[in-house]
């Protein structure tokens, strides 16, 4: 049965994107009503699955991971094929409030394979920056140390602990002090380390020596995919627009490369970040793989098809990091504002697979911004067996799957609008509208 209100005017849609409320309860409404007539539903009238806008998209179970209580969060990355997440904790030695250093490993099926405590104490680590590990399985970690020197200033080290957590080496002390804008850190498998502040990144070798340096008013930040290091920039054309590119840098030439232009996929508010497997984008609605080959982002997975939680419906309750242990298994990290954390495992289960549950499509604009309609509907898709809701989100089809280099508001609006006439004439109508 189709299902699509008229709206009186076409043109107002945009400004409901902040009344979450109304959106919310119109959803639970239509719900109710769809699941009292599913069972009138004929074969004629209920689809089956079939391949859509995000036929990529699987369903992701989850799993809450096993966290230490009262620990703050510091960092997490990939440590060799396992997820790490570095927490610390306060606690009191004679009388002393001593900060510990916990190292958590977690496997694939998200289990803990080991937790390291990190054998120095709080003054001679100093501010963790990032995390990583080396060829040998050890743990590296970049931090920012006050000098013992008369100066006090602030040096960079690279400590490496191996599995028991003790020391291996002597710190390396960086000659060039990135304290002030230190944006990423780097490491290939060579072991050389990419030091990137906004303006320049720089290049060292695996004792700390610099090998060659970039700068450049337009670097911004950097990504290894594979053996490649990619460089973003944020810079202006001559029509005075922002734009954010990729430049690969060649470290036999020393120079940046021909770069990938970005900007239809930042427009529409994405992080970047990678792995070995390649380079990805999450927002609000999902996460996405960018296919060098096509110039195309790919869904890998959708919020609302998954068993990520929500809690209480917050557009502000988003998931704050990721680590990618692959396309079908994500750690995802919330994080809250005392650095307290939850951290969940989603797997791709075929065991949900959608072929043959009939679907119900509801459809608008900005519905992925309305944390009570994703919560709901990934409840529902979890549960039932029989039908699967998807939603097409029109706003989100313009900022990433089908992004374009419009930077007019209201031409995009349009656009977004054109393609739900489109689909409306056509006879591709969504259940709900």
């Amino acid at each position: 049965m189709k299902l699509f209100p008229f709206f009186p005017s076409l043109k107002n849609i945009p400004t409901q994107r902040n009344k979450g409320v109304i959106r919310g309860l119109s959803f639970l409404l239509s719900l109710l009503f769809l699941l009292s007539v599913g069972a009138c539903a004929t074969d004629q009238h209920a689809k089956t699955e079939t391949k859509t806008d995000y036929e990529d998209y699987g369903y992701f179970s989850g799993k809450k991971l096993e966290l230490i209580q009262n620990a703050s969060f510091i960092t997490s990355a990939l440590i060799g094929d396992k997820a790490g997440i570095l927490e610390t904790t306060s606690n009191e030695v004679d009388g002393i409030q001593v900060a510990e250093y916990d190292l958590l490993l977690y496997d694939k099926d998200g289990t803990i394979s080991n937790t390291i405590k990190l054998d120095i104490s709080a003054e001679k680590l100093g501010s963790v920056v990032c995390m990583t590990g080396d060829k040998d399985g050890n743990v590296v970690l970049v931090s920012m140390v006050s000098s013992e020197a008369s100066d006090n200033k602030t040096i960079t080290t690279i400590t490496t602990f191996n599995s028991d957590g003790k020391i291996v080496g002597d710190p390396v002390v960086i000659s060039e002090n990135f304290e002030d804008g230190l944006q990423k850190v780097l490491f290939d498998a060579k072991g050389n380390m990419y030091f990137v502040v906004i303006g320049k990144v720089t290049v060292l070798d695996k004792n700390g020596k610099e090998i060659y340096s970039i700068s450049n008013p337009i670097i911004w930040n950097a990504f290894l995919v594979g053996d490649t290091v990619f460089v973003e920039s944020n810079e202006v054309d001559k029509n005075d627009i922002s734009r954010v590119k990729l430049y690969p840098l060649d470290n036999t030439k020393k120079e940046l490369e021909t770069p990938i232009d970005m900007t239809k996929y930042t427009i529409g508010g994405v992080d970047f970040m990678s792995n070995q497997d390649g380079l990805f984008a999450k927002n609000d609605e999902g996460i996405y793989a960018y296919d060098f080959a096509s110039g195309k982002m790919k869904a890998v997975l959708r919020w609302s098809n998954s068993d990520f939680s929500f809690n209480g419906g917050s557009d502000q309750e988003q998931p704050d990091q990721l680590i990618m242990l692959s396309k079908d298994r994500i750690i995802v990290l919330k994080i809250g504002a005392s650095s307290e954390m939850e951290a969940y495992l989603l797997v791709h289960d075929d065991s949900k697979s959608n072929e043959n549950k009939k679907t119900i499509t509801i459809a608008g604009l900005y519905l992925d911004h309305n944390a009570d309609i994703v919560a709901a509907v990934s409840e529902f898709n979890k549960n039932s067996s029989e039908y699967r809701i998807e939603m097409k989100d029109y706003a989100n089809d313009i900022s990433v799957l089908e992004s374009t280099d419009s930077f007019d508001e209201a031409q995009r609006n349009n656009e977004m609008i054109r393609k739900m006439n489109l689909d409306i004439l056509s006879g591709n109508c969504p259940d709900i509208l």
